[in-house]
């Protein structure tokens, strides 16, 4: 019998992607303080290696549901974490308009970058697989109106980095990519995919 997958995320994007893959899911939140994850003791999150801290976080996630399982029960976990950096500094959610705006605006001058880790945890065979995928947007110059319009919506102000590649209002200004549009997604099919049959085995 397969065995369903159960997404530690809060993230509704991410449950909405992982739908696409399969149907066979459950959603868990990993409730942990991601602010409290260091890597090397590093206490500058900022200047933190980006590949290092996600596993780091996606890691601590895996654990956290990992610990909220019935005895016995079978399942694949699957944990991710995601990040932003722009010129080598690492940017979180943006904390207002203003600073989502001005980020924004940055982008369109240089490659924002993405970097997400993904972890994948068989209950029943104890196997354990890990990535990291990375990609970088640049954005066409946008009118003043459509980044306010952009704003409105609100979903870009809850992304890492401040930036979001999905919807329809941004499509015509995505200039150059490197990496998978996915991956700009924070939820990188193809890496997720090549974890799940790891540990499959």
């Amino acid at each position: 019998m397969a065995l369903r997958v159960i997404l530690g995320s809060s993230s509704p994007i991410r449950a909405r992607l992982l739908s696409e893959m399969t149907s066979e899911f459950v959603v868990r939140s990993p409730d942990i303080d991601e602010a409290a994850v260091q890597v090397d003791g590093v206490a500058d999150r900022e200047r933190s290696d980006p590949t290092q801290l996600t596993l780091a976080i996606a890691r601590a996630k895996s654990d956290a549901i990992r610990k909220q399982l019935d005895a016995g029960e079978r399942a694949l976990v699957v944990t991710m974490d995601s990040l932003a950096t722009y010129d080598g500094v690492i940017r979180g959610k943006p904390t207002s308009r203003g600073q989502c705006r001005s980020w924004m605006m940055e982008y369109m001058v240089k490659p924002v970058h993405a970097c997400t880790a993904v972890v994948v945890y068989n209950t029943v065979t104890g196997a354990h697989a890990e990535g990291v995928a990375t990609g970088s947007q640049l954005f066409h110059r946008m009118p003043d109106e459509e980044l306010t319009a952009l704003l409105d919506e609100q979903e870009i102000l809850t992304c890492a980095g401040g930036y979001i590649v999905s919807c329809p209002r941004i499509q015509r200004f995505l200039s150059t990519r490197e990496g998978s549009l996915y991956t700009l997604m924070g939820f990188p099919r193809e890496l997720l995919s090549q974890l799940l049959d790891q540990v499959r085995v």
